[in-house]
């Protein structure tokens, strides 16, 4: 009980779902397709989407670090504090 109610504890690291993180970087490499595809259609609005998409992604990425106090490639990559 006395471990629960600490901040920042083992416990609440390991409990961490990965289902935000493989949102967040299906959303950056969508993002990054869709403005690769923008680029070989010659499509600036495509293009722009795309780049938005991928940095919306790879601020989700920053950000679940942040909430989890991990560094990024351990977000990315799932490999534990």
């Amino acid at each position: 009980m006395l471990a629960a109610g600490r901040r920042g504890s083992r416990a609440d690291k390991r409990g961490v779902s990965p289902v935000p993180v493989l949102v967040a970087l299906l959303t950056a490499v969508a993002g990054t397709s869709s403005a690769t595809v923008g680029l070989v259609l010659r499509s600036t609005a495509m293009m722009f989407a795309g780049m938005v998409l991928g940095g919306i992604g790879s601020v989700l990425i920053q950000l679940i670090g942040k909430a989890t106090s991990r560094r990024r490639q351990a977000v990315r990559y799932e490999k534990g504090a």
